[in-house]
């Protein structure tokens, strides 16, 4: 039982991208703003959609200290957050029972 598995949000195949980004580049170090701003747009892409005009809108703001998240936003994170609990929980009940 090499395998791991990470809690974080999305499919296995994004796990990797979401690591990428929290963990920088030492050569190319972006501020928090910048950083959040990736993380959100991975994390929030279904979410968006393009208006009539064209333009792409974004269910999240970040402020200076403060993020700020459009109706139902927030709402999906903390689903997608509760569905990655469950995965881990799933996976340390199933290594309990095995032995």
């Amino acid at each position: 039982s090499g395998s791991s598995n990470n809690s974080s949000v999305g499919s296995g195949s994004s796990n990797n991208s979401i690591w990428k980004i929290l963990s920088g580049n030492k050569d190319n170090e972006r501020t928090e703003v910048n950083k959040t701003n990736t993380l959100l747009d991975h994390l929030l892409k279904s979410l968006e959609f393009i208006s009539s005009s064209g333009d792409i809108s974004k269910r999240y703001v970040c402020g200076k200290t403060l993020v700020y998240f459009k109706s139902g936003a927030l709402e999906f994170l903390e689903s997608e957050r509760l569905q990655a609990y469950d995965r881990c929980a799933t996976v340390i009940q199933c290594s309990a029972r095995k032995k």
